[in-house]
C-alpha cells in the first residue's frame, strides 16, 4: 500500500474521522525537528495555487524523499501542507527565525493567477495557499552545491530551490519567516491552512 498523506478538520456539522495505523521500518528516516542555525532551506517544485486544483494533481515526492534522505548533509525534511508559512516555523529549532530570499522562492503559475483576481501577491500566495505537497528541507551549508548538482542529474523535470537559512533568532523574532534583505516579517499575519 501506498500512503501518501493525511488530512484532518473541523466542520460546524458533525465530523468524519478515519483512523489508519501501519507498523514498519524505515531504513533512514529524515526528521521534521533537526534543523540546525546556518542550515540552507530548499524547497522542490512550486508554490501555491492550490485553490485552483493544482492540489488535485500534485505528484507525491516519495521517491525523491527516499533518495534526500540519503544525501550528505540533508539533516531535516518534510512536506509542504498546509503552507510554507505555517509548516516552516514547525520545521524551526527553537529561538530560530527562517530568513528567506523573497524573490527566490518558487511562486506556480496558479498562484499568480490567482493573484490576479483577488489582489494580493503571488508570494503570499505561495506561502499561505497550501496543498503544495512539496519537500522542505533543511541542509548543512558546505553539502548545498553538491545536493543541488546531483539532484539536477537524479530529477532534471523538478526544481529545488535555495530560499533561505535557518538564523538564530531573540524571543520576539523566533518562528517567523523574515525578509532576508529587510529583516522584516514575509506576511503580517499568520498564514497557511488552518485546521480547526
Amino acid at each position: 500500500m501506498t500512503l501518501v498523506g493525511g488530512d484532518v478538520a473541523g466542520t460546524d456539522r458533525g465530523f468524519f474521522c478515519a483512523t489508519l495505523a501501519l507498523t514498519g521500518f524505515v531504513e533512514k528516516p529524515l526528521p521534521r525537528l533537526a534543523a540546525q542555525v546556518g542550515d540552507v532551506l530548499l524547497v522542490t517544485g512550486a508554490l501555491g495555487g492550490s485553490l485552483l486544483g493544482k492540489h488535485h494533481l500534485f505528484a507525491p515526492r516519495l521517491a525523491e524523499g527516499r533518495w534526500l534522505a540519503q544525501q550528505a548533509g540533508v539533516r531535516a525534511g518534510m512536506d509542504i501542507t498546509d503552507g510554507l508559512a505555517k509548516d516552516l516555523p514547525a520545521f524551526l529549532p527553537e529561538g530560530c527565525a527562517a530568513e528567506l530570499a523573497a524573490e527566490e522562492i518558487p511562486v506556480a503559475e496558479a498562484a499568480k493567477e490567482i493573484a490576479r483576481r483577488d489582489g494580493k501577491s503571488p508570494l503570499w500566495h505561495a506561502l499561505a495557499d497550501g496543498e503544495d505537497y512539496e519537500l522542505l528541507l533543511a541542509v548543512a551549508e558546505e553539502n548545498v552545491a553538491a545536493l543541488l548538482a546531483n539532484w539536477q542529474r537524479k530529477f532534471p523535470e523538478l526544481p529545488l530551490t535555495v530560499i533561505g537559512r535557518v538564523a538564530a533568532s531573540d524571543a520576539a523574532r523566533a518562528g517567523l519567516l523574515l525578509d532576508a534583505r529587510s529583516g522584516r516579517p514575509l506576511l503580517a499575519a499568520p498564514g497557511g491552512y488552518t485546521h480547526f
